[in-house]
Parts: structure tokens; sequence; C-alpha cells
């Protein structure tokens, strides 16, 4: 049914969205050093791991869950939808 794919998919997104967080949290501070003049590499295992699963994050998005919401969702909600998603994303802060 619906119901138990959308479980099933925003459950594994949310998983893919904690692991997301936690390898950002690591590679930060390399990041944070190199803009401030204090390194001029990155560790290229953490750089290449955090954009592999950005990818497979994405890509389940949108294969999976944003064609199940275009069915299930009016025009207004799946722009909150992407506004809320586009807020959750890792990035500079």
């Amino acid at each position: 049914s619906d119901a138990v794919c959308l479980h099933e998919i925003t459950g594994g997104l949310a998983s893919e969205h904690r692991e997301l967080q936690r390898l950002w949290r690591g590679l930060r501070p390399a990041l944070q050093a190199v803009a401030a003049g204090r390194a001029d590499s990155l560790p290229a295992h953490e750089v290449e791991a955090f954009v592999e699963r950005c990818r497979a994050c994405v890509a389940r998005e949108d294969g999976e869950l944003l064609p199940m919401a275009q069915r299930l969702l009016s025009d207004e909600q799946l722009q909150l939808l992407s506004a809320a998603m586009g807020q959750r994303r890792p990035g500079p802060t």
C-alpha cells in the first residue's frame, strides 16, 4: 500500500540523512581549516564518502519519494515539502 511504501521510504531517508549529518560533522573542521588558510588539502576518503552518500540520497528522493509525492500531494504541499528538504540538506553554516 502507499502508506507502507511511504513509511519504508521516509524511514530509509531519515536514516540516510542522519548518516549525512554524521559525515558532515566529521568533514566540516577540515573544510573550515582550508577556508581559513590553515590547511591546503581535504581528506579525500571523507569527501568521497560524503559525496557518494549525497548522490545516493538524492537519487532515492528523486527516484522514489518525489514520484510518490507528486501522485499523492497537491502542488502547494509539494512546494512545502521541497522547501523543508532544502533546509535539511547539509551545507555550509
